[in-house]
């Protein structure tokens, strides 16, 4: 009987993501996804793999292994869109094998509810429809704390060894589960013999990154060295309420308030609970870090930190008779967070909602405006990632662009978008005041707008 119910709850949830894969397998690439993904794809796949190390401009100082991989399908099966969700479809059914291994470890019977709640999160969603290396960090962040829970150094090793290779983020995340086993093992060191390969691949590509190009993380020079701008007392103070805002948006305002309730609530006992531990391990190695900086609270940064948030929540609510109902209002609102859309002056996160999805047929919709009234291209100013080659994101072979947007007084046209975060609330506001929009399209909550000069 277990392993009929078993089998239908890896079936239904690698369904869905199937029907994922076909409902966005010619989405072009997104946001971050254009430079983490296709950009350094293309700088392996039209150099034949004779480089290792990125030029400075692409180069985010994590190692390339998701260009490297996107690459080497890119010539096997062919330099298409397809192709890259095809990879993450893969890695989303195998988070669904270790998802569901890991919640029979923790919630026995009660695997198919915290299944749901975790995949139904719109930031994993939005990620799940990308071709983003952080649905690789959640599969190996599972894989490792599998291995750890079940004690299987296979599983650890190349848990670990793959979130060390994925980015610098995924090694940290890799240090918070080996200080989590240190803790749980009563502080024996043996138990982090099996986290040392993937340590060891870290400081071999750091060591050889720098030998090589003379900096680590990011350099003077760098597109992110504005993120990397380490902040002040009060700019730190800023980032604990900005994250409270990350961790509450995109429906996961319950699921937080569940939080603060439990800890409060069990507040005696609670260093005692291992998930808690937990945790504090991931909150300290991979949230804490990002406080420290101006610009680095992303919402799919946290993706690992909200996972073991719900692990915990739903712990203290199998101990609630009305925990279903409970289950099925986080699940609603979680599905919720796909319409929170902010006002214009509201920097949003896009890539971590699925609201995003009507953007690039209404920007197809703009680009056939412009050519019917033969408007150049090159008179058109945007901001990334509508500034980047056609053939970045979409594929094509159309090496030709928008011009970088640099102020409004030498703009003739700006194409705009509210999913672009580019522009100020000054810029936004002259835009409207000294341009006129000669073309607008909208589908639900996203819109395209072609403004011409007055």
């Amino acid at each position: 009987m277990n392993k009929l119910v078993i089998k239908k709850e890896e079936i239904v949830f690698t369904f869905f993501f199937i029907i994922l894969f076909f409902l966005f397998k010619n989405n072009p690439f997104f946001w971050d996804s254009v430079q983490l993904s296709s950009m350094q794809a293309h700088f392996f796949y039209e150099n034949n793999f004779s480089k290792f190390f990125l030029i400075d401009d692409i180069d985010s100082g994590h190692p390339p292994t998701m260009g490297i991989i996107l690459a080497f399908l890119w010539q096997i099966l062919g330099k298409e869109l397809w192709v890259g969700h095809l990879l993450i479809a893969l890695l989303c059914i195998g988070i669904v094998f270790q998802l569901k291994l890991l919640s029979t470890i923790l919630f026995p019977k009660n695997e198919f509810w915290i299944m749901l709640i975790i995949l139904s999160d719109a930031t994993f969603l939005a990620q799940s429809s990308l071709v983003s290396p952080d649905i690789w960090v959640v599969f190996f962040f599972l894989m490792t704390l599998n291995g750890v829970l079940k004690n299987q150094k296979w599983l650890i090793i190349f848990g670990n060894m793959g979130l060390c290779i994925i980015s610098t983020r995924g090694a940290m995340l890799g240090l918070s589960i080996t200080t989590f086993h240190f803790y749980n093992s009563n502080f024996k060191l043996k138990a982090m013999v099996y986290f040392l390969p993937g340590f060891l691949l870290v400081f071999a590509f750091q060591g050889s990154h720098f030998l090589a190009k003379g900096w680590i993380l990011y350099h003077q020079y760098s597109p992110w060295v504005l993120s990397f701008e380490k902040t002040n007392l009060s700019g730190f103070f800023r980032n604990i309420i900005l994250l409270g805002w990350r961790l509450c948006d995109n429906g996961r305002v319950l699921n937080m308030i569940l939080l603060f309730i439990f800890v409060i609530n069990y507040r005696k006992s609670i260093l005692k609970n291992p998930i808690f531990v937990l945790l504090i391990c991931v909150g300290v190695f991979t949230v804490f870090p990002l406080l420290q900086y101006k610009n680095l609270l992303g919402h799919r940064y946290l993706l690992p930190f909200i996972f073991v948030v719900n692990f915990f929540i739903f712990q203290y609510l199998l101990q609630k008779i009305s925990n279903k109902f409970i289950i099925t209002m986080i699940f609603l609102f979680q599905l919720s967070g796909n319409f929170w859309v902010y006002p214009d002056r509201i920097s949003k996160g896009w890539d971590a909602t699925l609201a995003y999805y009507p953007y690039s047929f209404l920007l197809k919709e703009a680009e056939k405006f412009r050519i019917d009234n033969s408007i150049s291209k090159q008179k058109i100013s945007t901001v990334f990632p509508l500034n980047m080659q056609k053939k970045y994101y979409e594929l094509s072979n159309d090496t030709t662009k928008y011009t970088d947007f640099k102020s409004l007084k030498s703009s003739e046209y700006v194409l705009y978008s509210n999913i672009l975060n580019g522009f100020s609330d000054e810029q936004l506001d002259s835009l409207k005041t000294y341009f006129n929009p000669i073309y607008k399209t909208n589908f639900l909550q996203v819109k395209v707008i072609l403004y011409s000069k007055i």
